[in-house]
């Protein structure tokens, strides 16, 4: 059985040497993770069911002693519980694999080694502190290595909440309570906890299909769990959204947090489907093509014909003859030389500047921008009047020619009002309006594939987010 790692975790300073991970299989919620791309990185999506030892250690399952605690403490008692602050949530149930260096824990596994060999888990993050709310683990294997590190595996048991820090020094100590999930009330937690488990299915299923696996039915998830521990189970399964899980971890109500990952797990398939449409609607040949109109729509012409060669797709000679002509023509109107942009546009595209009127005026825009940057006023005066001035007949170059104007009347006129004329930004507005003018003029596409299917992809996004919302 695989579940998907949909979001990786992220990478926090901690006394680990690695990022530690509750469980090698990961259900994460995209919605959790504002930064994640839900139809990019297809290959990580998959973890196999398998512990990963550190390559430091050398050293098998029988070498680790294994003890246990032999009296759990009660649901009413108050005790002392020296705290392992992390960046991730420990649930109950879950293994959690840590190597400790840094000299206070690792006095503090001394301490523990020769008591009863527990210690609480509590989420910490530079932005949000530490919580109030945490997780036993419970050493149940431990090694000691010859500089006096640990290796240890410690599972998850009881929850607690932390009342009162006893002291910090030379490790965070403090008396807790612990936390145990309320009564239920007449809801049907079997029937909650079956529809989380087939939510869990399907996400499984359809990220199988995206990472070109075989599509089996998984097996049992719920392996016999009541609902309270296979509430746990699942929330263990969110790695990478630490925060999701500490909210789950602090709920007292079984049926709550299946609910709550109900509602992640359908958002998560729902995105993994518009991934699945995507990958069924574009086969090999699209993504060709897709990668094609990019590299030919932004003049890469050295690439294209790398990419020809390599994949054995044709194109026309002319075509990259004319490739090469909008590159020079992109580079001139990038670099602030309009006119010579102006005389190449207009033997690659024949009255094309003379239709575009609006095309025609930023280019001649930018070769007077360029002439005040350059402190030739008089010479910028005389081009606007004999180049400019005829468009001033019409309303809607007007605004725009006092703008410019106006640059005159700085004696540096980066620190006008109106300096945004003379950025780069600007300047490639304008290259990228003439390329797609040039490309249009040929009867050519405007915008790439990429570009469209970018589009399209957001417009869905936004409609699950919407939707999202909704619910």
């Amino acid at each position: 059985m695989a579940l998907p790692r949909l979001i990786p975790s992220h990478s926090s300073s901690s006394p680990l040497s690695h990022q530690p991970s509750i469980s090698p299989n990961a259900v994460s919620p995209y919605l959790l993770n504002p930064n994640f791309k839900p139809f990019s990185n297809s290959s990580s999506l998959f973890q196999s069911r398998r512990f990963h030892r550190l390559s430091s250690l050398r050293c098998f399952a029988s070498s680790f002693p294994e003890k246990r605690h032999p009296y759990p403490p009660q649901s009413d008692e108050s005790v002392q519980l020296p705290l392992f602050p992390l960046p991730l949530v420990l649930f109950p149930g879950a293994v959690l694999p840590l190597q400790i260096f840094e000299f206070r824990y690792r006095i503090m596994m001394h301490t523990l080694l020769h008591t009863d060999l527990r210690f609480g888990v509590i989420y910490s993050d530079p932005v949000g502190g530490t919580s109030d709310f945490g997780c036993v683990g419970e050493i149940f294997k431990h090694e000691r290595l010859v500089d006096d590190r640990f290796f240890l595996i410690c599972k998850g048991q009881e929850r607690f909440h932390v009342t009162n820090i006893v002291r910090k020094k030379p490790y965070l100590v403090a008396e807790v309570n612990w936390l145990e999930d309320r009564p239920s009330s007449d809801e049907d937690l079997e029937g909650i906890a079956d529809e989380v488990e087939s939510c869990m299915k399907d996400v499984i299923r359809l990220s199988n299909r995206l990472n070109g696996k075989p599509v089996k039915e998984a097996q049992d998830l719920r392996r016999n769990l009541f609902p309270t521990p296979f509430s746990f189970f699942v929330g263990s399964t969110f790695e990478g959204a630490p925060k999701e899980q500490q909210a789950l971890l602090e709920l007292e109500d079984t049926a709550a947090r299946l609910r709550r990952e109900k509602g992640t797990l359908r958002n998560t398939l729902n995105y993994l489907s518009a991934a699945s449409a995507v990958k069924d609607a574009v086969n090999d040949n699209d993504v060709h093509n897709i990668i094609m109109s990019y590299l030919v729509h932004n003049c890469f012409k050295e690439t294209v014909e790398s990419f020809i060669a390599c994949t054995g797709m044709k194109q026309p000679s002319d075509y990259l003859e004319d490739m090469e002509k909008r590159k020079r023509i992109y580079q001139f109107a990038l670099e602030g030389n309009a006119l010579k942009a102006i005389e190449l546009t207009e033997q690659l595209a024949t009255n094309l500047l003379e239709k575009n009127m609006d095309l025609h005026f930023d280019l001649l825009s930018l070769h007077f921008v360029e002439l005040v940057c350059s402190r030739k006023c008089t010479e910028a005066l005389e081009f606007a009047q004999m180049k400019l001035t005829p468009f001033g007949k019409e309303q809607k170059y007007v605004e725009k020619l006092e703008d410019f104007m106006a640059l005159l009347a700085y004696e540096e006129p980066e620190k006008s009002p109106m300096f945004h004329l003379l950025s780069l930004e600007y300047r490639q507005h304008v290259a990228e309006s003439l390329n797609r003018a040039i490309l249009a003029h040929g009867n050519h596409p405007t915008y790439t594939a990429m570009e469209r299917l970018i589009q399209q992809t957001t417009v869905v996004r936004q409609c699950l987010n919407q939707e999202h919302a909704k619910s």
